[in-house]
């Protein structure tokens, strides 16, 4: 049992002269020591990116939805600027129209004319498809809406005037058969 005994007990040197059985002990410890150290460096490392990555995410987020909030409302203004247009360009043609077919029977009766309003209401029609491009490529909207608008009453305008011409020819004539 001698011979066994001498297992148990902690030798303090190998027969060899290498080092101690507790230096052997305390190098394993401090390397496993060393390894949890280690480990806990990696993994508070990957938990500050994980925290980093995960507030970034949040914020890139938040703002990606105050963006896309901006962009339905631009969206839906300009839903809302495009049907007023619509309807302001319904009521200026509409009118167009009108004071058009009043202004007939005077212009079928003086080609020359006719032939000069069609001309000045043909450029002026070019002109606001031009405005209406410059519309489309959002040049500033409101001096654009303001010109087109300012279009239609220089159409409006001038057919008016003919036909307030026309009107006091007519009258005149009138008057003049009334006298006489």
């Amino acid at each position: 049992m001698n011979h066994i005994s001498g297992y148990n007990e902690p030798q303090k040197e190998d027969p060899g002269g290498h080092t101690h059985q507790n230096e052997i002990w305390q190098r394993i410890k401090d390397d496993l020591n060393g390894s949890r150290k280690e480990l806990i460096k990696w993994l508070s490392a990957a938990s500050i990116v994980i925290i980093i990555a995960s507030v970034s995410l949040y914020y890139t987020g938040k703002n990606r939805i105050k963006y896309l909030d901006y962009r339905n409302s631009e969206y839906t203004i300009n839903q809302k600027t495009e049907l007023k247009l619509k309807e302001t360009e319904i009521y200026y043609n509409n009118l167009i129209n009108e004071l058009y077919l009043q202004a007939l029977p005077f212009l079928s009766k003086h080609p020359e004319i006719q032939k000069e309003l069609s001309d000045d209401l043909l450029n002026l029609e070019k002109s606001y498809v031009d405005l209406k491009d410059d519309l489309h490529d959002n040049i500033n909207n409101q001096e654009v809406i303001e010109a087109m608008v300012s279009n239609y009453r220089i159409r409006t305008d001038l057919l008016e005037n003919i036909l307030g011409n026309v009107t006091d020819k007519t009258d005149n004539q009138h008057n003049i058969n009334y006298e006489l």
